[in-house]
């Protein structure tokens, strides 16, 4: 299933673009050259599709009966998060630190709603 996630996002990136497995089914997209709206927008279009292509493999496993919105049973959660140009004494690690703490905090605060 992994597999056809990854698949998925390397489908809708852009040359530009980062996607990497970071643990627990987890994956972390670097967007450079994008504003905070567009990564939501990208965000939100890959969380559609990626529900649509798992939720045929969990219903082949599993079958699921009385059910019929795929986004709320099998959606992928996101957090975004932007760094701004830094100070010439600000560690880039720092900002990216805060960026992925910021975004990790959003994807579970969004799944906490959603339960």
């Amino acid at each position: 299933m992994l597999t056809r996630v990854a698949d998925e996002l390397r489908n809708h990136a852009r040359r530009t673009d980062f996607y990497a497995p970071i643990g627990g089914g987890e994956f972390l997209g670097l967007l450079p050259g994008t504003t905070y709206q567009e990564a939501e927008m990208v965000a939100d279009i890959l969380a559609t599709n990626i529900a649509q292509v798992v939720r045929p493999l969990i219903e082949s496993a599993v079958p699921i009966r009385g059910q019929s919105n795929v986004h709320e049973l099998f959606r992928a959660d996101y957090g975004v998060a932007t760094i701004a140009p830094r100070q010439e004494d600000e560690p880039l690690t720092a900002q990216y630190q805060a960026a992925l703490a910021l975004a990790d905090a959003k994807m579970y605060s969004t799944k906490q709603q959603r339960l």
